[in-house]
């Protein structure tokens, strides 16, 4: 059996930070001026982000896939690596790069941040495929409501921790501002949740309405700690 793979990538341009080889040692370094010259750093890019590619196989953690920079690459990626990555953080997904993740079959921890391109024609996710292992950690950030609804109802079964960026009762539209969370995470199904961290970040916030909401979570979730991460100040997780 071979050893966990971390891949992380940084988007501008797609580098890896660190990558831990099966079996063989990482490239050698050119240090001192010593050696051939380097290539242009377009064609590095090209060469770095082929490498990624023919390495995800067998990967079971990738982090930073950014999938607006590159979307084609970042879709082959993905599914590339789908057979036994279980950690996973995506940034600004399309439809085809939430199916994609939706579709990862051992997949047990995601990170998953959106843009406003989502939010134009929000998916809804289908139930989850046989087979699949299902979530027991996700944070979600900036996600349409019908997405992130559709995405917890279809974890529900297994989900035990869950990152939500949300606001309190507000004016402003989701998840800036939200005033019936009740009613979603009620419509979640979200029966094997332990933990509930809400994560305001630049969403609106005051200590009177995030007392009132998490009053009316911890009755729809009577055995979920509910804490808010402003309020008590919970530390960030990762995949």
């Amino acid at each position: 059996m071979g050893t966990a793979r971390p891949i992380h990538i940084n988007p501008f341009p797609y580098r890896v930070f660190q990558k831990f080889w099966r079996g063989k040692a990482p490239p050698a370094q050119n240090l001192g001026g010593h050696g051939p010259p380097r290539p242009p750093r377009l064609l590095r890019h090209w060469q770095e982000k082929a490498a990624l590619l023919r390495d995800a196989p067998g990967v079971t953690r990738l982090v930073g896939v950014c999938c607006d920079k590159d979307p084609v690459w970042s879709l082959q990626l993905l599914q590339r690596a789908a057979p036994t990555v279980e950690r996973l953080s995506v940034n600004h997904p399309r439809e085809a790069h939430l199916r994609a993740v939706h579709a990862i079959p051992r997949l047990r921890r995601l990170y998953v941040s959106g843009d406003a391109a989502l939010r134009l024609d929000p998916l809804e996710l289908p139930a989850l495929p046989p087979g699949h292992a299902g979530l027991q950690w996700l944070s979600v950030q900036n996600l349409p409501r019908a997405t992130t609804q559709s995405l917890l109802r279809a974890h529900g079964g297994t989900l035990e921790e869950l990152e939500l960026y949300v606001g309190t009762a507000g004016s402003g539209g989701w998840p800036y501002s939200c005033g019936d969370l009740l009613s979603l995470l009620e419509q979640s199904w979200l029966r094997a949740l332990r933990r509930l961290v809400l994560r305001r970040g630049w969403c609106s916030h005051s200590a009177a309405a995030c007392r009132e909401q998490r009053g009316n979570v911890r009755r729809v979730l009577p055995g979920t700690e509910v804490l808010c991460g402003s309020c008590v100040g919970v530390r960030a997780e990762w995949v």
